[in-house]
């Protein structure tokens, strides 16, 4: 006797079809999980509102290239009297450093174009009375017009893709996570040098991301990791007479274009009619790719651009070479990067060097003075909601040693270990 073949029922076929959405869209699932347990998910909003809730909190998302909207909701929050504005360059401009209410507005530009149209948002939300305006040589000698784009809402900032989501799979097959921390049975960590609790997956990782107030804790100089991650800009100092003969930012015989002084001023003057005293700094190279551009007899651009800058009628300092602040360097984390200590000096050689500067009311300068002696050597400042209870690494290889954990006023500590999960 046969049997009757079964009835493909309306309820067969939903109950299929939900089973066939819910394998193919499992990993998925998965990856939205784990992104949301390290604070993937969060809008700009609710990542400013955590780190300003927890000032020992540092961020820096895997996904998302949010600098632009988390620096605005910094600002819209804090209203500061100071800012520093510009690329990575002012990265380490901390709190610490100024009596006034300070915002590190930094990353926000990858050029001149990108910094009109930032300048015009942030406008809109905050007024700071200083600005403090670190000029990129190279945004005003590539031909290239290089622009960022349109900065996002708050919303946008943080929407999730298809293309954001499959990042944990992305992670795993480089070996940055691992199928336990993958489905939550280990936390995601790179080690203890640096135990401050941490938003998002690359300050876990890489020891890396933003403070509350905006500037950058590199706790990758703290760790093993570092003599490898800094071993291209090893290479780079040994070779400097070489390096800076090749074509590229740092290369030889470029031009300094007058539509970008141009843009330059008027982005200034936006600030200005805006109630906001602009101080232009051109910060130093490291003293091998500055001792090699001086030596080239190639790069006259990058000496004019300074005397440029300084003639522009308004508050401008040309410390392109390193010699001017006296920074050893060790003081650098790489080409063009100076540390936390090297801008403490900056700070100091600006309010000894115009008594009158804007910027003169806003610092303390003995305290300055005072901690630059104490950190000497170091790139990254260790103070008290730096968690950090380890030297910092020899990453350069300079034979030094980078003994400073602590503050003058709080003597080096071994604090216990925090956990960060």
């Amino acid at each position: 006797m046969s049997s009757r073949p079964k009835t493909l029922t309306p309820q067969r076929f939903l109950a299929g079809l939900l089973l066939l959405l819910l394998v193919f869209s499992s990993p998925l699932l998965f990856s939205y999980r784990f992104l949301r347990q390290y604070g993937e998910t969060l809008s700009p909003a609710s990542i400013v509102d955590r780190l300003a809730a927890n000032r020992e909190l540092y961020y820096r998302s895997a996904m998302h290239d949010d600098l632009r909207e988390t620096a605005l909701e910094m600002l819209r929050r804090r209203q500061p009297e100071v800012i520093a504005l510009g690329s990575s360059l002012p990265l380490y401009f901390r709190e610490e450093f100024f009596t006034s209410s300070f915002v590190c507005a930094a990353g926000v530009m990858d050029s001149l174009n990108d910094g009109e149209v930032f300048v015009r948002r942030m406008q809109a939300v905050a007024r700071p009375k200083v600005v403090l305006f670190v000029l990129d040589f190279w945004w005003f000698t590539d031909p290239e017009v290089r622009f960022r784009g349109l900065i996002n809402s708050p919303e946008q900032a943080a929407l999730l893709s298809t293309t954001k989501l499959r990042l944990p799979y992305k992670l795993l097959g480089r070996k940055q996570i691992t199928l336990r921390q993958f489905f939550g049975l280990d936390p995601v960590s790179s080690g203890d040098a640096v135990t401050n609790p941490a938003l998002g997956l690359m300050a876990r990782i890489d020891n890396v991301g933003r403070r509350a107030d905006g500037s950058e804790l590199n706790g990758i100089v703290f760790t093993p990791r570092a003599w490898d991650f800094y071993a291209p800009v090893r290479e780079r100092f040994a070779r400097a007479s070489e390096f800076v003969m090749q074509p590229g930012r740092f290369g030889p015989d470029l031009k300094i274009l007058p539509e970008r002084v141009a843009l330059l001023q008027r982005i200034v003057k936006l600030l200005e009619d805006h109630g906001s005293h602009v101080v232009l700094v051109y910060p130093p190279m490291a003293p091998p790719i500055a001792a090699a551009m001086e030596k080239s007899g190639h790069h006259g651009h990058y000496f004019e651009l300074g005397r440029q800058l300084t003639g522009l009628g308004r508050e401008a300092y040309d410390f392109h070479s390193p010699a001017a602040l006296d920074i050893p360097l060790a003081e650098f984390s790489d080409t063009h990067h100076a540390g936390n200590t090297a801008y403490m000096r900056l700070l100091v050689q600006i309010v000894r060097q115009r008594p009158d500067s804007a910027l003169a009311s806003h610092v303390n300068l003995d305290q300055l003075v005072m901690w630059t002696e104490f950190y000497q050597g170091t790139t990254v400042a260790v103070f008290e909601k730096d968690y950090i209870s380890v030297p910092e690494t020899d990453f350069l290889g300079l034979g030094v040693t980078k003994h400073r954990v602590g503050t003058p006023t709080t003597p080096p500590v071994n604090p216990p270990a925090r956990k960060t999960d």
